[in-house]
């Protein structure tokens, strides 16, 4: 089979799997909305509009009911019509489930896991604290369609068992041998499926013979290569703290994206991540003290990094001299006080423009490394180095 049609079939057969990942879907019926802090409940429509109005908050309750022909992993999926859209102009939600804040759904994020076997008749109280920003650009309201899933992982897993090599294949030039190797291996996999009776045992047991396939004959046999492309790699999620919202939606946003992360970590012990910025951190042990004790756990278990150096990623042009230092004497602080430990990386990702001082600032702040993206960025004046030694004034 020619290779054009071997990436044909392989993303057909994706498609194929992400749907038979859900067994089964149930919408969310007994739906209550009410704006923020106001009390007054109404009921709301699977699938209604909300957000219709600039920087709008509004509240959104109800109990989930785990039905009794459940047989996988339970999720709450959560979706608004703009999972598509640029973060900053998504609808963003925290949600809270028996009391507790779990996580946050917006472009990114649509599932959260509930249990990972469903105990049927189990009901959960969930809250959904929503908000639409509604910046320019932003065409149409939000909706809100809650479902309860009944996920396959193993099927889920042999999707992605497919997919991230597939994708990876993909960024090679047609007719390279990696690319032809790893889409015929991929098909091999796909070839051992049985899809006349999904979710059947025999489709099951096929699932898992397509997987330890995928195992032994890719990830086991790239994992022993002589010369092997290694890259570790950390989450980090970059919020800008007053930009297309206001500050009080950069303290929401901080314990939308903060318990998100924490709730990763509980799932899977090998993620690790890492944020900066200080006054995130303060607006978070305000806000959410209970979430706040449970980053500070994650720092001491090793699998969350606070790092930064300023207070807040800092203008750096029209900043003077005196408010560069401080920037660096109030973030060093907080981090030493609260995580006992100061930084040692400079981590401005997303600044236009750097002072020449910065680096006299730095090592004498205890800085030793300096990280940003946007040398990259200038359409005319290139930086000549990714890597270098910056010598200051």
């Amino acid at each position: 089979m020619q290779m054009h049609q071997l990436d044909k079939r392989i993303r057909k057969m994706l498609e194929t799997l992400e749907e038979l990942s859900v067994i089964r879907s149930v919408p969310i019926q007994n739906i209550q909305m009410a704006p923020r802090n106001s009390g007054e409940w109404e009921n709301f429509n699977y699938g209604g509009f909300w957000g219709d109005v600039e920087n709008e908050w509004v509240n959104f309750r109800f109990k989930a009911a785990v039905p009794e022909n459940f047989r996988g992993q339970v999720r709450l999926n959560v979706l608004t019509g703009h999972a598509s859209d640029w973060e900053a102009a998504n609808p963003q939600i925290l949600a809270w489930v028996d009391g507790q804040i779990v996580q946050a759904f917006d472009s990114k994020h649509h599932d959260l896991v509930l249990s990972e076997t469903p105990e049927h008749g189990r009901e959960y109280n969930i809250l959904l604290e929503g908000y639409v920003p509604k910046p320019s650009g932003f065409q149409s309201p939000a909706r809100m369609l809650v479902r309860l899933m009944d996920i396959n992982t193993e099927t889920e897993a042999l999707f992605y068992d497919i997919r991230v090599p597939w994708r990876s294949a993909c960024l090679c030039p047609e007719g390279n041998r990696d690319r032809e190797r790893t889409f015929e291996i991929l098909s091999e996999a796909l070839n051992l499926l049985d899809l006349r009776n999904p979710q059947s045992e025999a489709f099951n047991a096929s699932v898992l013979l397509a997987r330890d396939f995928l195992r032994r004959e890719y990830y086991e046999k790239r994992r022993s290569l002589t010369a092997p492309a290694v890259a570790d790699c950390i989450g980090h999620t970059h919020i800008d703290c007053a930009w297309l919202w206001d500050l009080y939606q950069s303290r929401h946003k901080a314990a939308r994206s903060f318990s998100t992360m924490l709730t990763l970590m509980e799932r899977y012990p090998e993620f690790k991540f890492m944020s900066s910025q200080p006054l995130l951190y303060k607006f978070v042990k305000e806000d959410q003290p209970e979430l706040y004790e449970r980053i500070k756990a994650a720092v001491k278990r090793g699998q969350w990094q606070p790092e930064g150096g300023m207070w807040v990623e800092a203008d750096c042009n029209i900043s003077s001299g005196e408010s560069l230092v401080r920037q660096f004497l109030h973030g060093q602080e907080f981090f030493r006080k609260e995580f006992g430990q100061p930084s040692r990386v400079l981590w401005l990702p997303d600044v236009f423009g750097y002072s020449a001082a910065l680096p006299q600032i730095l090592k004498k702040s205890g800085i030793d490394y300096f990280m940003t993206s946007k040398l990259s960025w200038s359409e005319f004046n290139l930086s000549p180095y990714d890597t270098f030694l910056w010598k200051g004034i």
